[in-house]
């Protein structure tokens, strides 16, 4: 059986070397730990990525797909998420999405409106999956720059609205009047 990757990181080295000192305590002979603060992408299919921030674990693979466990956290329910998040990934569950009259392919990365082929971004497939996916079609910003760009809940950044804007812009009948991806207080909230 090939390795499953982990990759943990977060600010406080603590946490990290606490939730290694576990996995390998457990002996669990079908992971590889890579432990350390800066955060990694998901190169590999079965590479996941463990972020251990303040108030939440949050777990993803490949960008596009992620579980956020509140702490405290148990370390069976960290094994559970890994395993779901594998099933998921091996399934390749969110291939096609339909949102109004848009059709959106996740694998060739584009978008069908009114006959037309729109390429989307990795980023924007991302965005895209994660408030389709997520209880209500809802996310926050935080959670959204945490899990597809690894940023921390303390960086102050515009990249998740950059993004936003232009996602806009490809899918929006009028972007400055958003009926698909609108805002929220928090965050963002995707209109099916």
């Amino acid at each position: 059986m090939e390795k499953i990757i982990l990759n943990i990181t977060g600010n406080n080295d603590k946490e990290i070397n606490s939730l290694k000192e576990v996995f390998n305590n457990k002996s669990l002979d079908n992971y590889e730990l890579n432990c350390n603060k800066s955060l990694q992408s998901n190169s590999n299919n079965d590479s996941i990525l463990i972020n251990i921030s303040e108030y939440k674990i949050t777990l993803s693979i490949n960008s596009l797909n992620s579980i956020s466990l509140n702490k405290p956290v148990k370390f069976i329910s960290i094994l559970t998420s890994i395993d779901k998040l594998l099933d998921i990934n091996k399934k390749k569950i969110t291939t096609e999405i339909k949102i109004q009259n848009i059709l959106i392919n996740t694998t060739l990365q584009k978008a069908i409106i009114d006959n037309q082929e729109i390429d989307l971004t990795e980023k924007e497939i991302s965005i895209i999956t994660h408030l389709y996916n997520a209880p209500d079609n809802t996310i926050s910003k935080q959670d959204l720059l945490l899990t597809i760009w690894g940023y921390s809940e303390s960086i102050d950044t515009h990249t998740l609205e950059s993004h936003i804007y232009k996602l806009r812009q490809k899918i929006e009948k009028d972007s400055s009047n958003p009926k698909i991806i609108i805002t929220e207080r928090n965050g963002y909230k995707l209109i099916k």
